[in-house]
C-alpha cells in the first residue's frame, strides 16, 4: 500500500488529534466533486494542504443519504472509506455545512472536528 501523507500545515499531536494553522476553500469544478477532494488530498501542492472544496447542497446531501453516515463533530463522513492511512485509519469524504453553504474534504474521524473548527473559523473572519 502506498503511504498517504498527513497535512503537511498540522500539528499531529501524540494522542492522533490534529491542530489545523487554517483552511483554504475553493469551489467545487463540477457537481461531482468527488475528484476534487480527492485530488485536493493527494496532490499537497497547497500550503497549507487543508483544502475544503465548497459543494452543491444535492451533492452534501446525496453523501449524507448514500450510505450510512459517521457523525463527528461539526458534521458527517461518508460511511465507507475512500482508503486506509499506513496506520490503518480510514480516511472518508466528510461534510459540514456553515452560513447555508457546504463543503467536502478527505479526513479521518479523529481529524474532523478540528478541520471544521479551522474551516468556520476562516469562513467568519472573511479568510474563504
Amino acid at each position: 500500500m502506498t503511504a498517504i501523507p498527513l497535512y503537511p500545515d498540522a500539528t499531529n499531536k501524540p494522542d492522533g488529534t490534529l491542530t489545523v494553522v487554517r483552511a483554504i476553500v475553493k469551489p467545487a469544478s463540477k457537481e461531482w466533486a468527488y475528484q476534487d477532494i480527492e485530488d485536493d488530498y493527494l496532490s499537497l501542492d497547497y500550503q497549507p494542504c487543508t483544502v475544503w472544496r465548497e459543494v452543491s447542497e444535492s451533492f452534501y446531501w446525496q453523501a449524507m443519504e448514500v450510505l450510512p453516515p459517521v457523525y463527528a463533530d461539526g458534521g458527517f463522513l461518508v460511511g465507507e472509506p475512500w482508503r486506509h492511512m499506513d496506520n490503518g485509519q480510514p480516511l472518508r469524504a466528510g461534510f459540514s455545512t456553515w452560513g447555508g453553504r457546504f463543503f467536502a474534504i478527505i479526513s479521518t474521524r479523529k481529524w474532523f472536528p478540528a478541520l471544521v473548527q479551522q474551516l468556520r473559523y476562516t469562513l467568519t473572519h472573511g479568510d474563504a
